[in-house]
């Protein structure tokens, strides 16, 4: 057993110590993962696209151009009434329910239905979770996703479908904003990067490709997707509620006992006094910078002028990195290949980029969170730049393996992308804020999700349309990142929110004209403050 005695705790931070608990806390996060990742992306498969080959007796074998393809199928039907024949790689929604050319657009539909039930969730989730917690929050959400999203297996038709979409879109929001935040309040700072690279979507592509491929159609897939996350459901009850939050509430006796059972999970010895001490003064300053007994709101993320300039480009991070990671998501099956090995690929390749970026981080000093940023979006930037130069002198089937190539490398820039987004939002916000401002960011992913298919559908007005549209928002995030956000790799997670002078809402300025009284003395006025009002309450 580790000895916590043998050195003085000057913090909170000194108590959260690497050990089994945070083992375990990985176990329960990769059951989660498999539930958010196979719900969010299922329409990869679910709303595969497959190939038109035959109409009666009119091949389309020998034709490349897809627009032609539908056109002369929508004249063959007019004219002789054929039945399409096609061949498909996964026994999609479209090929179930014959949703071919104009039918893929309503599929590609139920992907922005998904996304605002999403938005909804992480908005409405995050503040239900900041107001009574991390844990059975957690708990609700997940199990409410797990059973709708086995439910939707058995939709009669597309707008049912739609509506088990918007369901599972509404819960897995809230799982995602919820947990992240659940996850990184327990993790020690020196090591958040490293874990929260090993424990990441990535990998779990693969598990969803494999899992697509021996269920072969989109309603066992459904099912057994589910049923694979759910005994998640079952591990986060082992959990004990996040000991931040129960300070951040002013829950002394919890956020001791809390405290407790992960030192006894890491099987380490704490100093009774130097505990209860620690707890007590971070009470204390929250009490004092109005924290505890308070409830916040999405607008005091534009509480002072910092907050309003990190809360403006942490949106514009977040709605970038979703509209390139999505449009390049929704588009892998119009890419050269195998869906399956372009799902695995796509999976490898952002797990190997973000292992070997956050190695670098963690031996690195000198590497931190803008140096990766920077690093990404340049990669990004360039790659989408060759394909828009391919697609703008349109020889795009001629270099179909390069594009296909071109695309797997920005995909694997995204992994980073989405880890310090999730991490800087953590790391930039006061704990009374952190999972408001979480799931205030997220939703500018979700709405990305809502615009990436737009973006992607210019294509029909100009081929390489979507591609400059990206690289322009890339440029944008890349220099508002660089020069408006600080270094945080390797500080503490704030604690408290800015001091009452700091405030710049108008319900501060309010209050605090209505709780001075002004005494004139000779030449000048002297504003006295009561003692309800002197803390800066907001």
């Amino acid at each position: 057993m580790v000895n916590m005695k043998s050195k003085s705790m000057a913090n909170f931070e000194d108590f959260i110590k690497l050990g089994r608990y945070h083992m375990y806390f990985v176990l329960v996060m990769e059951f989660v993962i498999i539930a958010e990742l196979t719900n969010m992306v299922f329409m990869v498969f679910g709303g595969a696209i497959p190939t038109i080959v035959s109409c009666g007796d009119v091949s389309f074998r020998n034709m490349t151009d897809k627009k032609a393809v539908c056109q002369e199928l929508k004249t063959l039907k007019l004219t002789s009434n054929c039945t399409p024949e096609v061949e498909e790689e996964f026994i999609s929604i479209n090929y179930e329910w014959d949703l071919l050319c104009e039918g893929e657009d309503q599929v590609h539909n139920s992907l922005s239905v998904q996304m605002v039930g999403v938005m909804i969730g992480a908005l409405v989730f995050g503040q239900i979770s900041d107001l009574y917690g991390r844990k059975w929050t957690v708990i609700g959400t997940l199990t409410c996703l797990c059973g709708s999203g086995a439910a939707s297996a058995f939709s009669t038709n597309l707008h049912i479908f739609f509506l088990f979409r918007a369901v599972i879109g509404f819960f897995l929001g809230g799982v995602m904003t919820v947990m992240y935040v659940f996850f990184v309040e327990i993790l020690p700072y020196k090591h958040r990067l490293w874990i929260k690279t090993l424990v990441t979507w990535s990998p779990s592509y693969i598990v969803f490709s494999l899992l697509a491929y021996f269920t072969g159609t989109w309603r066992v897939l459904a099912v057994a997707s589910n049923l694979l996350a759910a005994p998640g459901i079952i591990l986060i009850c082992f959990l004990n509620e996040s000991p931040r939050w129960l300070i951040q509430q002013g829950r002394q006796k919890e956020a001791e006992d809390s405290l407790r059972s992960i030192a006894k999970w890491n099987r380490c010895v704490v100093d009774e006094d130097e505990l209860k001490s620690i707890v007590e003064k971070e009470i204390v300053l929250n009490k004092q910078r109005h924290t505890a007994g308070t409830r916040y709101f999405f607008h005091h993320l534009f509480y002072s002028w910092k907050l309003m300039r990190y809360t403006a480009v942490m949106m514009i991070a977040w709605f970038t990195t979703g509209c390139i990671s999505y449009g390049l998501l929704f588009n892998l099956g119009k890419l050269s290949g195998s869906l399956y090995l372009n799902s695995v690929f796509y999976g490898l390749v952002r797990y190997a980029t973000a292992i070997i970026i956050a190695a670098l981080d963690y031996f690195v000093k000198k590497i931190g969170r803008k140096v990766i940023q920077s690093f990404c979006l340049s990669v990004i930037i360039i790659c989408f730049s060759a394909i828009f130069a391919v697609t703008y002198f349109e020889v795009s089937t001629q270099f179909a393996s390069y594009v296909r190539i071109l695309s797997l490398c920005a995909a694997a820039m995204t992994s980073p992308l989405w880890l310090l987004a999730y991490l800087l939002t953590a790391e930039l916000y006061p704990t009374a804020v952190r999972n408001l401002a979480n799931g205030y960011a997220s939703t500018w992913a979700r709405v990305a999700g809502i615009v990436a298919p737009q973006i992607l559908s210019t294509s029909k007005l100009w081929a390489p349309a979507p591609y400059l549209v990206l690289i322009l928002m890339a440029v944008v995030d890349l220099v508002a990142f660089d020069t408006m956000l600080p270094e945080t790799k390797g500080k503490p997670l704030p604690e408290h929110m800015p001091p009452p002078e700091k405030c710049i809402l108008n319900s501060c300025t309010r209050r605090g004209r209505a709780g001075a009284q002004v005494e004139r003395t000779n030449s000048f006025t002297v504003y006295k403050f009561n003692d309800s009002n002197a803390n800066g309450s907001l």
